[in-house]
C-alpha cells in the first residue's frame, strides 16, 4: 500500500538577487502556476544543475526576471507533498531567465500562453572563477585549509570526511584554480568532492554520509521494478526530494535488496501532468 503522505504535490520556487528581495511562487494554499521542472545531481564536482519552466507569469513578474544578473542572482526550488510537506531540490546561482510564448491554449481566454524558463547552476561561480594565491604557515592542519578553501568559493562545510588528522610541518601553498585544490588534495587521499546545494561535500570513495539510509520499497514510493547496472542499481521513486548524491539508499523490492549509495539523482516533475519522479543512479556500498 502507497504512502498516504506521497500525494498531493506542492511547490515553491524563488528567484532573486542574493541578501536582496526577490519573487517566489508556490502553490500551497491555492491553485498556483504551472511549473516543470528537471534536476539533475552527481556526486562529483560537476556543477548541478537546474532546469525549471513557469507558466504564465504576471507581466509584471516577467519583467523582473528580465533584469536578472548571473553573477548576483541566485535560485531555489523546492518540493513535495502537502501532507509531508516542501524539501529543497536545488539551489544555487541562476544562469539564465527568458520568456516566450509558448502556444495558445483554448481553455486560456487571454491567448497564447507564456513560458519562462529559469536555470541554475550549483557551485558553478566556486567551480569557474575562484582562483587562490594562499600560503599557510607550518602545523596547519588538512581541515583548515579546507575551511579556506570552501570560504573563497562562497559555500559551506558539510560533511568532510577522511581527511588526515594530522598537519603540514612545513606549511602550504595553494596556487590556481580553487577545483584543481581540491581535486589534488582529495585524490591524494582517495576522496571525492562535490557541491550539493551550496554546501561542499567531502568522502571517501565508496561511502556515503552519516545519515539513516533512506528506504525506498513499493511503500515508500518505488515505482516500477529496479535495475542492476555495472557499478550498483538504477531505480525510480515517486518525488523524494531527501535524496541527494551521497544519501545511503536501503532498497526493499522483490527482486533486489541492499544498502546502496546514492551517485547521480535527477528530480523530475510537472504540477499538472504525470511527472512527479526520483530517479536514482547508485552504487555499491564499499
Amino acid at each position: 500500500m502507497a504512502n498516504p503522505e506521497l500525494f498531493g504535490r506542492v511547490y515553491q520556487l524563488a528567484v532573486g538577487p542574493v541578501g536582496g528581495e526577490g519573487r517566489q511562487w508556490s502553490n500551497q494554499g491555492g491553485p498556483g502556476l504551472r511549473v516543470r521542472f528537471k534536476v539533475s545531481k552527481s556526486g562529483d564536482s560537476t556543477p548541478n544543475k537546474a532546469e525549471i519552466a513557469v507558466y504564465n507569469l504576471s507581466a509584471d513578474s516577467r519583467h523582473f526576471l528580465d533584469s536578472y544578473d548571473p553573477k548576483t542572482w541566485a535560485v531555489r526550488l523546492s518540493a513535495g507533498y502537502e501532507a509531508s510537506g516542501l524539501q529543497l531540490l536545488f539551489s544555487g546561482s541562476l544562469e539564465l531567465a527568458s520568456n516566450e510564448k509558448a502556444g495558445h491554449r483554448a481553455s486560456h481566454p487571454q491567448g497564447p500562453d507564456w513560458m519562462t524558463k529559469v536555470e541554475g547552476r550549483d557551485g558553478v561561480h566556486a567551480y569557474r572563477a575562484i582562483v587562490l594565491a594562499e600560503s599557510f604557515g607550518p602545523n596547519t592542519s588538512e581541515e583548515a585549509v579546507i575551511k579556506h578553501v570552501a570560504k573563497q568559493m562562497g559555500v559551506t562545510i558539510g560533511t568532510i570526511k577522511g581527511l588526515s588528522k594530522g598537519k603540514y610541518n612545513h606549511g602550504r601553498a595553494l596556487s590556481g584554480a580553487a577545483r584543481y585544490e581540491l581535486d589534488a588534495l582529495c585524490k591524494s587521499r582517495g576522496l571525492r568532492w562535490s557541491i550539493q546545494d551550496e554546501v561542499l561535500q567531502i568522502l571517501p570513495i565508496g561511502q556515503g554520509l552519516d545519515l539513516t539510509a533512506f528506504v525506498i520499497g513499493p511503500a515508500t514510493g518505488l515505482v516500477g521494478s529496479p535495475e542492476r547496472t555495472e557499478t550498483g542499481v538504477k531505480f525510480t521513486s515517486l518525488l523524494q526530494g531527501g535524496i541527494n548524491p551521497g544519501r545511503l539508499i536501503q532498497l526493499e523490492s522483490a527482486y533486489l535488496k541492499g544498502v546502496y549509495i546514492a551517485e547521480n539523482v535527477d528530480h523530475t516533475g510537472d504540477t499538472h501532468d504525470y511527472p512527479w519522479y526520483t530517479t536514482v543512479d547508485a552504487i555499491h556500498l564499499s
